[in-house]
């Protein structure tokens, strides 16, 4: 049997009633709900919006924990690109830490605190050593901690901690409409 015979065979058999590619009730859940339309409801975008909304949160902070981690370098005198993996550049950035602590134990609390201040670490409630401890992601704790304070620094939890994410009137999923309900409740 030929190629051409193979590819008239399947069209033969496609074209049968009820083998088609969609079927009549595949269709009909395909087709956008008319009345829901009607009615003001969005389809598909306002589905996707709190997918991408949480994407584009996580995107936001990872950006940022990346900045804070290149930052405590600068300030320790610790290159990142100098290591080859994060995990060695936490445990340089450890080793200085320790090194401050032991060679200027009455200075360092101070220098500790002017680094935290520097970096805005104060305001988002996180210590210098917990954002050493999650630059290599095995201190979970240490992580959680810093992505539940960048969350909240960017208005996307509210103060229970819980991600505040909230429809608005229409159903849409806004970072100001979460904060306010956060806010009001």
């Amino acid at each position: 049997m030929g190629i051409s015979a193979v590819s008239s065979t399947a069209v033969l058999i496609l074209q049968q009633p009820g083998l088609s590619a969609a079927t009549g009730a595949q269709r009909k859940t395909d087709a956008p709900d008319l009345v829901a339309i009607a009615n003001g409801a969005r389809i598909g975008a306002a589905n996707a919006a709190p997918a991408q909304a949480q994407s584009d949160e996580m995107a936001q902070i990872t950006e940022r924990k990346a900045q804070l981690y290149q930052k405590v370098g600068e300030e320790l005198g610790v290159k990142m690109e100098d290591y080859p993996s994060m995990s060695a550049y936490a445990g340089a950035l450890r080793e200085v830490i320790t090194k401050a602590q032991t060679l200027h134990p009455e200075a360092w609390p101070q220098t500790k605190a002017d680094i935290e201040h520097k970096l805005g670490l104060d305001k988002l409630g996180i210590s210098l050593d917990t954002l050493v401890a999650s630059i290599d992601g095995s201190d979970t704790d240490a992580n959680d901690a810093l992505t539940k304070a960048l969350e909240r620094e960017m208005g996307h939890v509210g103060a229970s901690g819980a991600a505040a994410h909230a429809a608005d009137d229409a159903g849409l999923y806004t970072p100001s409409t979460a904060l306010a309900k956060t806010r009001a409740g």
